[in-house]
C-alpha cells in the first residue's frame, strides 16, 4: 500500500525556495502469508537461500507494485520507501538514524508557564496544522533560513482520515496566536511479546521556538494526553529525526530504551542529489 506524498527540498544552501515535487510514500513491505509459507516449504533449503528467495519475492513484487502505480498515475514518477531493522543493500539511503524503543512507565508533567497550552489536533481545527505547514514549506529561505533540507507531507486527506479513526495524534503547544511546537505520533499497531500493551510511535516535531524547555513540555503533555485518553500505550517508539534528537537527548537522561534499530529511507526511481542528508536536518511526516 502507498500513498501520495509532497516532498520540500533545497537543492543547495543558496536556494530561495524549497523545490516541490510528488512521490509515493511506502512504509510496510511485506509479503502474503500464503507466499511466504511456499518460500519455506522446502525444508531441504538451507537459511541463506531461503533469504535470497525471499529478496527476490520482495523485489518482484515491489517493481509490480511500482509499475501499477505509473500506469495509474504517470504524473508521480518515484517512490519513498522506509525499511527498518534489515536495510537494503548496496544501496545510500536519502537519510538513516536509530530508532529507539522504551517502555512508557510512569512519568512527571512538569506544568506549562502560564498562558501556554497543548491542544489536539483533530478535524474540527485542522487548520491549525495546515497553515503551519503551508508557512514551513513555503518560507522564503532568503529571509527566514531554515535548517531543513528535506520535508515529506503526506497528503492532508489522508492525515484528516488517520486522525478521525485515532491512528494519528498531532499536538501544538500554543500561547495566543503562535504555536510554539508541534508533535506528531501515532499508534504503531505494534505488540511486543511479555508485555501487555499497545506501542505508540513518536515520528516527528517542529521547535518553533528558541527556548528548548519549553518545547520538551509541550512533548511530555502531549504523550499525557496521549496516555490518559488510550492507558493501552506501554511502548514507546522514538524516531531519533529531526527536532526528535533535541527531545531525544533530555528524554535519555532519565530513560534507557529496551531496544534500538537501524531505520532509514530511500527513493526509488528519483534522486535527491545530496544524498544522504544528515538526520537532524530531515523531517517525514
Amino acid at each position: 500500500m502507498s500513498n501520495p506524498t509532497k516532498i520540500y527540498y533545497k537543492n543547495s544552501n543558496t536556494d530561495k525556495i524549497y523545490t516541490e515535487t510528488s512521490l509515493y510514500y511506502m512504509d510496510y513491505l511485506c509479503i502474503d502469508k500464503e507466499e511466504n509459507n511456499k518460500i519455506y516449504q522446502n525444508k531441504n533449503e538451507n537459511n541463506e537461500k531461503i533469504i535470497q528467495k525471499k529478496k527476490k519475492k520482495i523485489r518482484e513484487l515491489f517493481q509490480t507494485h511500482e509499475y501499477n502505480q505509473r500506469i495509474e498515475n504517470s504524473q508521480i514518477i518515484g517512490s519513498l520507501i522506509k525499511r527498518e531493522i534489515e536495510l537494503f543493500e548496496g544501496i545510500v539511503p536519502i537519510v538513516e538514524y536509530t530508532t529507539y524503543i522504551y517502555y512508557l512507565k510512569k512519568l512527571n508533567f512538569p506544568p506549562l508557564p502560564k498562558y501556554y497550552f497543548v491542544i489536539q489536533i483533530d478535524s474540527e481545527n485542522i487548520d491549525l496544522l495546515t497553515e503551519f505547514l503551508y508557512i514551513k514549506t513555503h518560507l522564503d529561505l532568503e529571509k527566514t533560513p531554515d535548517y531543513l533540507s528535506f520535508l515529506s507531507i503526506t497528503n492532508l486527506g489522508n492525515y484528516i482520515e488517520m486522525i478521525k479513526q485515532n491512528m494519528y495524534y498531532v499536538f501544538c503547544l500554543k500561547s495566543g496566536e503562535f504555536i510554539y511546537g508541534m508533535y506528531f505520533f501515532k499508534d504503531a499497531r505494534m505488540q511486543y511479546e511479555d508485555i501487555e500493551g499497545n506501542t505508540l510511535q513518536f515520528y516527528g516535531s517542529f521547535m518553533n521556538t528558541d527556548f528548548f524547555p519549553l518545547f520538551y513540555l509541550g512533548f511530555l503533555h502531549s504523550i499525557h494526553q496521549i496516555v490518559k485518553k488510550f492507558p493501552e500505550f506501554k511502548m514507546l517508539i522514538f524516531e531519533n529525526i529531526g527536532d526528535n534528537m533535541k527531545i531525544h537527548k533530555k528524554w535519555r537522561e532519565k530513560n534507557t530504551p529496551v531496544f534500538e534499530n537501524k531505520t532509514a529511507y530511500y527513493t526509488f526511481n528519483w534522486i535527491y542529489p545530496s544524498s544522504p542528508i544528515i538526520a537532524e536536518n530531515c523531517l517525514f511526516l
